[in-house]
């Protein structure tokens, strides 16, 4: 009977969420072990481009338990992943509850989570945790990857504020691969002003100085207008090793590009894992 089936959803999920942090709760931010160190032909045995796809949550949302569960369940079903990452929104959770009348308390909490992780929907949160998701994936080209991506359960139930993919074009320069730093990876995602391929191309040099420089980059590159390569590239995306979230953001407005107004959006926060096995080097 129903029971039954649910008991058996129930099992699924529970199997399923073997996550790094408790989504309903405060994340542990304890160190995750970085990848391997890169080796220079890493990428030889698959010659198909790279493709980032940023996708944020509505404000003041995440999803439920059972959602998470048909998201990761959703990501495991393709072969073509390298990275599987949801975005924090803040380094530590601590003090969160006094500091806004909004948050709710872990009683209110396990309320909602009892009614609401019946369905896969998004719910309302005081503090939003998880800011969104973050998709590296192969492919050979941009159409047939943004067709799968319209399966992302959290997109079915609209939970997205905004989604974007775009060809990554990562740098295979050594000053732009160091290793990854115990603790959080930061990403930097900063989409351009649209029609300003010209500044980009004039700032390029000083960019790319100012990263190999920082020392703490640990993969980058630009993005490429999804119209094709003729079109140039409209955004760059970083990830780096930072001490925390502040100091991440601080050193992001000192892009050469940031500073001559290239870019109409940045997003910058800390990343953790899904736990999605086979995932393919990048």
């Amino acid at each position: 009977g129903m029971g039954e089936d649910r008991e058996e959803r129930e099992d699924r999920a529970e199997r399923l969420v073997d996550m790094s942090t408790d989504l309903g709760r405060q994340p542990d931010l304890s160190p995750i072990p970085g990848p391997p160190v890169l080796r220079p032909n890493a990428t030889a045995d698959d010659p198909r481009p790279l493709f980032a796809a940023v996708r944020t949550f509505k404000p003041s949302q995440m999803p439920t338990d059972i959602l998470v569960a048909q998201y990761i369940d959703w990501l495991c079903s393709s072969t073509d992943i390298c990275m599987a990452r949801y975005m924090l929104s803040a380094d530590s959770f601590d003090g969160f509850d006094e500091a806004s009348g909004t948050v709710v308390t872990d009683g209110e909490l396990d309320e909602m989570q009892a009614s609401e992780d019946e369905e896969a929907a998004m719910m309302d949160l005081g503090v939003q945790f998880v800011a969104g998701h973050f998709i590296v994936a192969r492919g050979d080209a941009l159409g047939p990857l943004d067709e799968w991506m319209q399966e992302d359960p959290v997109d079915l139930a609209d939970g997205y504020q905004r989604t974007t993919l775009h060809q990554w074009i990562r740098s295979d320069n050594s000053q732009l691969n160091h290793p990854q730093a115990d603790g959080p990876c930061y990403l930097v995602y900063c989409m351009d002003k649209e029609g300003h391929g010209d500044l980009r191309a004039r700032t390029r040099e000083e960019h790319l100085q100012w990263l190999v420089q920082s020392k703490r980059v640990h993969l980058g590159g630009p993005l490429q207008s999804q119209a094709g390569e003729g079109e140039g590239n409209v955004g760059t995306l970083l990830l780096v090793n930072g001490d925390d979230l502040d100091e991440v953001r601080e050193w992001a407005t000192g892009d050469p590009y940031a500073q001559v107004g290239l870019f109409a959006q940045v997003i910058v926060a800390p990343l953790l894992e899904y736990n999605v096995p086979d995932l393919l080097e990048l």
